[in-house]
């Protein structure tokens, strides 16, 4: 009698170990599955819009998706960014939920608070992000957070493996009434493969793409592209001295559109750059680290 209880104890705990294993496994699939088909619905908003004002990094981390490690020195002008922020709303009617300002370093440019308050006075409803490494955080002045709190600008910075002094950040924070969270928490990052060849099958690479995050769109100069990899490819291109080409119909001049429309059918078109990526269902990982300018980051 002991033997049998024992029997039909284990089949049974095998057989609910099988079905939370299989529950999971299905569970995973239809949020892949969702983030496919979200790919190819029509939108009529904009949900976030991400924008460099700074090119180059003070940290430069292994495989960055922006190629900040390999990026010249370049600072957005704010007078440029003026004018885009100008011309999306009058596009968008200030209807973009949110903005991460970033870069590269934002905080490396001598005029980071301005952009951030050019970005509220433009959209005076959106969220407006100030996504950063952290390093600069500590040194800001009591001015820096008061005009991030006058112009409730959030702050949200990737907490990567580095010495931060991060109580000194959230108690400056908190003393100025400024929103603070992290905007990452990462450990490992998904590797940005690249395929120099371009002879990757375009639609399966956009489906599957982890970084083309669904409704987020990258400003740069004037023209919204679907990820940092095809904004910023020319970082990569230059230094590597590879001939990659964006096409034309990759991105968007804002300043040549007639419509809003027009912006929302190019949201759910994939990119033909997507035949250079190589993306799978499940991606590979990579422990955080600092970038060597090696090739082997991104191929």
């Amino acid at each position: 009698f002991s033997f049998k209880s024992n029997f039909f104890f284990n089949y049974k705990k095998e057989l609910y170990l099988l079905k939370k294993k299989f529950d999971l496994k299905l569970k995973e699939q239809e949020k892949r599955t969702l983030f496919k088909l979200q790919k190819m619905l029509p939108v009529n908003s904009i949900k976030t819009i991400e924008t460099h004002i700074v090119d180059y990094c003070n940290l430069n981390c292994k495989g960055c998706d922006h190629f900040s490690p390999l990026a010249p020195k370049t600072l957005l002008t704010l007078s440029e960014f003026e004018s885009d922020m100008t011309r999306l709303f009058e596009l968008t009617n200030g209807n973009i939920e949110s903005f991460n300002i970033l870069g590269g370093e934002p905080l490396l440019h001598p005029q980071c608070i301005e952009f951030y308050e050019t970005a509220r006075r433009i959209f005076p409803e959106s969220k407006i992000k100030l996504v950063t490494n952290g390093i600069l955080l500590p040194e800001q002045s009591d001015d820096f957070y008061e005009r991030c709190a006058k112009s409730n600008i959030l702050i949200r910075p990737t907490k990567y493996d580095i010495d931060i002094d991060w109580d000194l950040v959230r108690e400056k924070c908190k003393r100025f009434n400024v929103d603070f969270d992290f905007y990452l928490v990462n450990e490992s990052f998904f590797k940005n493969a690249l395929d120099l060849s371009g002879s990757q099958y375009r639609l399966k690479s956009y489906l599957n793409c982890q970084t083309d995050w669904y409704n987020t769109f990258y400003l740069d100069h004037g023209k919204i592209y679907h990820c940092a990899t095809e904004a910023y490819m020319r970082f990569f291109s230059d230094y590597f001295k590879k001939d990659i080409k964006i096409p034309e119909t990759d991105y968007i001049d804002i300043y040549k559109v007639k419509n809003i429309k027009e912006i929302f059918d190019f949201m759910i078109t994939p990119p033909q750059f997507c035949s250079h990526c190589i993306r799978k269902a499940k991606p590979e990982y990579y422990k955080w680290d600092l970038s060597k300018k090696d090739i082997s980051e991104w191929v």
